[in-house]
């Protein structure tokens, strides 16, 4: 290993189809995060995006809910001391 750095080279051996340039092949190859080739059918897509998006949809909701009943039992709260206030 050199005293300056590491070197993060890697380097994958893919076989390009009959009737591809070396090109394509390249723009095609992509890994997982395990460094394997990848299948685009297997990682990632609509069952992805609609795991995030539920997610996202279900924190965004819990927030809502909490602050909103929240707000409303502090406005309540707010009113009945109001009301005892008015009445003295």
């Amino acid at each position: 290993m050199d005293e300056g750095g590491s070197n993060n080279n890697i380097n994958i051996n893919i076989p390009i189809p009959k009737g591809e340039s070396a090109d394509e092949g390249i723009m095609n190859a992509t890994v997982d995060w395990r460094g394997r080739p990848s299948n685009p059918n297997k990682h990632g897509g609509t069952r992805a995006a609609a795991f995030v998006l539920g997610m996202y949809l279900s924190i965004y909701l819990s927030i809502y809910i909490s602050l909103s009943l929240y707000i409303y039992i502090y406005i309540y709260a707010l009113f009945t001391l109001y009301l005892i206030i008015t009445m003295i």
